[in-house]
């Protein structure tokens, strides 16, 4: 069945349950909020409740021209950025760089980063390592998001030398066998579902060294990461052979953000700060 048309605007009522995160800077800009619910989501996805909504707006105002930005940015065009982003990690560190972890929610940084660290020189040099720490689906899903995203760029060849009608039911295998990123688990309960310890862990780090994560993306990812160098710290010895400068090993946590989403948590945080 094709999806539902987009609903009105949320009544006053709803808003003001929902002023928090993206919605409530979303607000503040004066953007138009179109809400569904989270069954609608579910059964149609984002891809075809947006195209339904693009198809609407181009219907009653003819002249505008409206762009989807899908879930996390994570397209093509999105990708481009952490492409970038790999430039400025090795212009604004040493060359020591053997590790970069991230947090993957919708699979685009994750995509960008594996094909700026491919090409980026120092990387190769280094055999700079990407291991994204997923904080929502499995690990099947974004080695699958990664594949798809390195067709629609045309990087697939030169990054896993397929053939362009390689189903993605192979290309996944591809990528999660090509070591070119290595995604673990990281969602714990479930996607933005906190235990107390994700809690208290992101207040630690807090206090500790000032740094804001948060419990749904950027501190899942971080606690994962912190646990498994606890567990095997020789995994993240320096690489056989040294880097460009010696020997010495530099881990880059990229900080993709997600402060905002802290306040959904204030109530666990107050509590387990003051009682």
């Amino acid at each position: 069945a094709p999806p539902p048309p987009p609903p009105p605007p949320p009544s006053e009522a709803s808003i003001r349950k929902c002023t928090e995160g993206n919605l409530m800077f979303s607000l503040m800009i004066g953007a138009e909020i179109w809400l569904v619910t989270r069954s609608e989501y579910v059964t149609h996805g984002s891809v075809a409740l947006t195209r339904t909504l693009q198809e609407r707006l181009r219907d009653e105002y003819g002249t505008r021209h409206p762009y989807v930005i899908p879930v996390g940015g994570s397209n093509g065009c999105g990708t481009w950025g952490y492409i970038g982003c790999v430039d400025e990690i090795f212009s604004q560190t040493t060359n020591t760089v053997t590790d970069v972890v991230v947090a993957t929610g919708s699979g685009g940084t994750a995509a960008g980063l594996a094909i700026g660290l491919h090409l980026h020189p120092t990387a190769q040099e280094n055999r700079t390592k990407l291991t994204c720490y997923c904080v929502c689906d499995d690990e099947e899903y974004f080695y699958t998001h990664a594949y798809e995203t390195f067709v629609e760029m045309g990087a697939h060849a030169s990054l896993l030398g397929v053939a362009d009608d390689t189903p993605a039911e192979e290309g996944w295998k591809r990528v999660r066998d090509s070591g070119i990123m290595e995604v673990r688990q990281a969602k714990g309960l479930g996607y933005a579902v906190s235990r107390p310890a994700d809690i208290r862990f992101v207040s630690d780090v807090a206090m500790r060294t000032g740094l804001i994560f948060d419990p749904v993306y950027t501190g899942k990812a971080l606690r994962a990461f912190c646990d498994d160098v606890k567990k095997d710290p020789e995994a993240w010895a320096p690489r056989v052979g040294g880097t460009s400068s010696g020997t010495s090993t530099t881990v880059v946590f990229v900080h993709t953000g997600g402060a905002h989403s802290v306040s959904a948590s204030a109530v666990q945080m107050a509590k387990d700060a003051w009682f």
